[in-house]
């Protein structure tokens, strides 16, 4: 068998459904169209469908008749005749479906069980709409052959339906969509990944590969591969360099600590809201006591001098000026609770830190 490959980017073919949430009427495996067929398959040419030419006027119950839910047919049950649309290659055309009530479903989702439709090469996908086998292998050709999105295929196929006259347009795209997936998860591919000399397992196995070679005239004696280094190379330096003022990535968010500390209310009238809200008996402060509050302001405070004395002697291996500027007008507002913020130079500094 040969192997469609991964399609859609989520759906191996043959295999389980990537999209556990599509579920069809339809349930028998179906034969691989026979242009991805081989000899040595499981499923015999006869049991594959012929391409439908005329839908039938009434699409009976067969073998494989079942609810989407799972249940069987129930033969004691009595049958109706339900409309349908059927989609085929030239056009979509309406006829009856012979369906019988599920007993097993909730009766407010008037769900019905419904021919399978294998044998008359139709996939029922709800018991309202029905794809012939040859139209969702056209797709699978078209996308094995050229990456044809669904969105393209669509297209191409509307424009189909309207060159024949069908009087009823081509499905939505997401309807196809859930269609194929489904009709897909049933295609019989068992033993496909088989090859005929190194067996199930092969020790090297190449997924779109591309042949590449030279022409005759360049097979010289001389020809290497492109990684190979010769005694005559040119050596060339690395033109790649660092374009931010500061490359550091510890003092860019040392420098941006600052700048937030530096920006918020000052450390004394934060220490003055806590002490006053620790005082007041009927307010709690995250369960602190004073003496717990005022050790926690008094830390906070050393870690951000502490900090900004980094930072300065980092700027200062950057830039001297740089440094003292900072430290004039970003540090010691930081640190000081007289000391105003200049915006100006704020966003200096923001715009300095953040170049890469």
């Amino acid at each position: 068998m040969l192997k469609f490959g991964v399609l859609d980017n989520c759906l191996p073919v043959g295999g389980q459904s990537a999209r556990n949430n599509i579920i069809s009427v339809s349930h028998l495996p179906v034969p691989p169209p026979i242009w991805a067929s081989l000899p040595e398959d499981g499923l015999n040419a006869h049991t594959r469908a012929q391409p439908v030419l005329q839908v039938p006027g009434t699409i009976s119950m067969d073998d494989g008749a079942r609810c989407i839910c799972g249940s069987s047919r129930q033969l004691l049950d009595q049958t109706a005749l339900r409309e349908c649309v059927v989609y085929t290659l030239v056009g979509a055309q309406r006829t009856l479906l012979e369906v019988q009530p599920c007993r097993k479903c909730p009766p407010f989702l008037r769900r019905f069980i419904g021919p399978d439709g294998l044998q008359l090469g139709l996939f029922n996908l709800n018991n309202s709409i029905l794809f012939t086998h040859d139209l969702l292998d056209d797709y699978t050709a078209n996308f094995t052959s050229s990456e044809t999105p669904f969105s393209a295929w669509v297209s191409v196929m509307r424009k189909c339906y309207l060159c024949y006259g069908s009087l009823l347009p081509f499905p939505h795209e997401a309807v196809l969509r859930n269609a194929w997936f489904s009709y897909s998860a049933l295609l019989h591919l068992d033993g496909d990944m088989k090859c005929p000399k190194c067996g199930p397992t092969p020790d090297d196995v190449v997924w779109d590969g591309v042949s590449l070679s030279f022409h005759r005239k360049h097979l010289l004696p001389s020809l290497t591969p492109p990684t190979t280094v010769h005694e005559r190379s040119l050596i060339r330096g690395s033109h790649y360099r660092v374009q931010a003022p500061i490359a550091g990535s510890d003092l860019r968010c040392a420098m941006r600590n600052i700048l937030a500390a530096a920006s918020t209310p000052t450390m004394s009238e934060s220490a003055g809201q806590a002490l006053d809200s620790a005082r007041n008996p009927r307010t709690e402060v995250s369960g602190m006591s004073t003496i717990g509050i005022v050790e926690k302001v008094a830390h906070d405070t050393a870690s951000l001098i502490e900090l900004v004395l980094k930072s300065h002697a980092l700027l200062k291996l950057v830039n001297d000026s740089l440094a003292a500027c900072f430290y004039s007008h970003i540090g010691l507002a930081a640190m000081n609770p007289g000391t105003s913020l200049c915006k100006e130079y704020a966003n200096l500094f923001v715009q300095v830190r953040i170049i890469r």
